[in-house]
């Protein structure tokens, strides 16, 4: 039986590419020079005071989980890639 990974070799190949390494880089550079990154507000104010922001439009100040913002980009399913990790490792132990 020959195990098809289709996730695992998108992301080995995009690896490969380079590219997430340049937007590590700039991440670094942002957060070793004060900045961070944000998620704007979603909500409509209308006039009014939003409590969610506190009208600056910014729902929260900053975004930790790079991994999943990364993997959002690329293009590269997270969930797709455990299990295809999951079943080669079943594989390989049978």
């Amino acid at each position: 039986m020959t195990l098809t990974t289709p996730e695992l070799d998108k992301q080995a190949a995009l690896i490969k590419s380079g590219q997430p390494q340049v937007v590590e880089d700039f991440i670094d550079w942002l957060n070793a020079n004060g900045y961070c990154i944000s998620i704007k507000c979603t909500v409509e104010h209308d006039g009014y005071y939003c409590g969610v922001c506190q009208d600056t439009g910014i729902s929260q100040a900053a975004v930790y989980d790079f991994e999943s913002l990364m993997a959002e980009h690329f293009g590269i399913d997270r969930h797709k890639v455990e299990e295809e990790r999951t079943e080669l490792l079943r594989s390989i132990r049978a």
